[in-house]
C-alpha cells in the first residue's frame, strides 16, 4: 500500500512540480546553476526533480537537519539533537556520530511514504498552535494552528484564540516593538484580554494561565524529543539541542532543562537555517530494489550483486545529467536486513553478504541488547546512495567586538516568577553571560533562563549551557 499511495502523490505532482521548476528554469535563463532539495537531506539538479518530485515533500525540515550536520561538522560536534520550531509544527531528527538519521517511511497528511526520508518526529507545536480545553476541560495545545492569517491575537489580523506566541508575548519574551526586527508590532493589549478570557474559562490565574500554556507545548515537545532519541536508546545527556526556526530558540533552554541535555546551540540566522542548509547540502542519488532472499540462497549474492550494478549505471546517466563525473561520486552500497519472520529491517553497509550479516548481527544486539545468531537473516532491500559533495559557503570566523551591552532590561515571567532581566541584541553580544538574559535578533528571540549561562563561538553561534 505504501508504494502505491507513494506512486499516486509522484503523479498527482509530476504535472504541478514540472510547470513550476520550468517557470524558475525560464526565469534563471542558465546563468545558475539550479539544484532543489530533497526529503532525503541531498540536493539534485532541477531537471532531475521533475522526474520524481515525491521526493520533495518533506524537503524543508530536512534542510534545517542537514545544515545542522554541516554545524557539527564545523565545530566538532559528533551528537547532536535537532530542534527546528515554526509557525505550526516542531520537527525533530538526530545526528549521531557525525551523520544524519534516516529512515525509508513516512507519512505526509496521513498517507504514508515509500521513499528515502530524514527521520524526522514532527509534533504540531508551533508558534501559531492554538490552547483549547478538551471534553475533560484539561489544557491543550495544538495540533490545530492559527497560521500566519489571522495568525495569534497579538498580530491583530483578527484572530481570537490564544496562541503560543500570544503566551511568549505576554510573559515578556518576545519584544512587541522588535518581532521580526520590528517588522510587525505586536497587540499586546488584545492579546492580554484573551489570554485573562481563557484564564476565567480553566479558572486559572492570568499568570499561572500564561504559564500553562507554555508548560503544556513545551511537554508536546519534550515528548517529540524522547520519541526521536531516548526511545531509540540514546543516551542524551551526551548530545546537544541544536535550536533553530522562528520560535526553537524561544523554548529550547526549557526543553533542554527537562531532558537533562547540557548544551543548547543557537546557530547563525536560526529563522533562516533551513534555507541555508540547502546551500550546504551534498548532491544525492538514493536507488532501492525489493527482493526477500535468506541469505545462503544460492541466488542471494548473484542478485545483490547484479541490482547494484544497475543502480550504478543508472546512477553515471543521472550524475552526467548534472555536469557530475563518475569518479567524483562516492558510492555506498546498503542492504535492508532482518531475522525470518520479522516485519521490521536493520540497514547495514554492503560490500559481501557474509560481511553484511555479521554487521546486521551487531546492529541487532546494539539496537535491542540481545541478537539470535542461530536464527535465519534474509534480505529485504538492496540500496545505493550516491553522494557527489559540492563547494559550501562556510560561514567567517566573527569578532565579538561591540560592547556587550544590553539594551534593556524586561520583567520576564519564569516558573519562579517575574524577574527583570538584562536584553541583548545579538549582533553586539558579551563574549561570555552568567544568569538570565534575553537576546534578540531579527530573525528569532533567544531566551536565556535563570541558572544558564551562554557564550558565543567561533562562527557567531549562542551556546547555552544548562544547569
Amino acid at each position: 500500500y505504501e508504494r502505491m499511495s507513494t506512486t499516486v502523490l509522484d503523479a498527482y505532482l509530476k504535472r504541478i512540480v514540472d510547470s513550476y521548476i520550468t517557470r524558475i528554469e525560464s526565469i534563471l535563463a542558465q546563468k545558475v546553476q539550479f539544484y532543489v532539495m530533497q526529503s532525503n537531506g541531498g540536493v539534485v539538479k532541477s531537471g532531475l526533480v521533475k522526474r520524481k518530485p515525491v521526493n520533495m515533500l518533506l524537503s524543508g525540515p530536512a534542510g534545517g537537519v542537514a545544515a545542522s550536520k554541516f554545524l557539527c561538522d564545523l565545530i566538532g560536534l559528533n551528537d547532536a539533537i535537532t530542534y527546528d520550531m515554526g509557525g505550526t509544527s516542531a520537527d525533530v531528527a538526530t545526528v549521531i556520530g557525525g551523520k544524519l538519521s534516516w529512515t525509508s517511511e513516512g507519512s505526509i497528511n496521513g498517507i504514508p511514504l515509500k521513499i528515502p526520508l530524514v527521520d524526522l518526529v514532527t509534533v504540531g507545536a508551533g508558534g501559531g498552535s492554538i490552547a483549547w480545553l478538551d471534553a475533560g476541560a484539561a489544557l491543550r495545545v495544538g495540533p490545530e494552528s492559527a497560521g500566519a492569517s489571522p495568525g495569534p491575537i497579538c498580530y491583530g489580523l483578527g484572530g481570537t484564540d490564544v496562541t503560543v506566541t500570544d503566551a511568549d508575548l505576554l510573559c515578556g519574551f518576545i519584544n512587541p516593538c522588535y518581532f521580526a526586527g520590528g517588522e510587525l508590532v505586536l497587540e499586546t493589549e488584545n492579546a492580554k484580554r484573551g489570554m485573562k478570557k481563557l484564564a476565567n474559562t480553566i479558572e486559572l490565574s492570568y499568570e499561572d494561565t500564561i504559564r500553562g500554556v507554555l508548560n503544556v507545548v513545551n511537554s508536546n515537545m519534550i515528548s517529540a524529543i524522547r520519541l526521536a532519541s531516548v526511545e531509540r536508546g540514546l543516551d542524551i545527556r551526551d548530545f546537544a539541542l541544536i535550536a533553530f526556526g522562528g520560535a526553537g530558540p524561544v523554548h529550547a533552554a526549557a526543553l533542554a532543562r527537562e531532558l537533562k541535555i547540557p548544551k543548547v546551540i543557537v546557530p547563525f540566522a536560526p529563522g533562516v537555517f533551513s534555507a541555508y542548509g540547502i546551500m550546504v547540502s551534498d548532491v544525492q542519488l538514493d536507488y532501492s530494489k525489493t527482493n526477500i532472499l535468506r541469505v545462503g540462497e544460492a541466488e542471494a549474492e548473484e542478485f545483490v550483486t547484479e541490482t547494484i550494478e544497475e543502480f550504478t549505471a543508472e546512477a553515471k546517466r543521472e550524475l552526467m545529467m548534472q555536469d557530475i563525473e563518475f569518479d567524483d561520486a562516492m558510492l555506498l552500497p546498503s542492504l535492508d536486513m532482518r531475522f525470518v519472520g520479522q516485519s521490521y529491517e536493520l540497514n547495514v553497509s554492503y560490500n559481501g553478504l557474509e560481511a553484511a550479516q555479521t554487521r546486521f548481527h551487531g546492529c541487532y544486539r546494539q539496537q535491542y541488547g540481545y541478537s539470535l545468531p542461530a536464527e535465519a537473516v534474509e534480505i529485504v532491500n538492496v540500496r545505493l546512495r550516491v553522494m557527489a559533495a559540492r563547494a559550501k559557503p562556510k560561514p567567517p570566523k566573527v569578532v565579538v567586538n561591540g560592547t556587550g551591552k544590553p539594551v534593556g532590561y524586561r520583567a520576564v515571567l519564569f516558573e519562579e516568577g517575574r524577574e527583570k532581566i538584562p536584553v541583548y541584541r545579538r549582533d553586539d553580544l558579551p563574549l561570555e553571560h552568567e544568569g538570565a538574559a534575553i537576546i534578540e535578533a531579527k530573525d528569532s528571540t533567544i531566551v536565556v533562563p535563570p541558572g544558564t549561562s551562554f557564550s558565543v563561538d567561533l562562527y557567531g553561534d549562542i551556546v547555552m549551557h544548562i544547569a
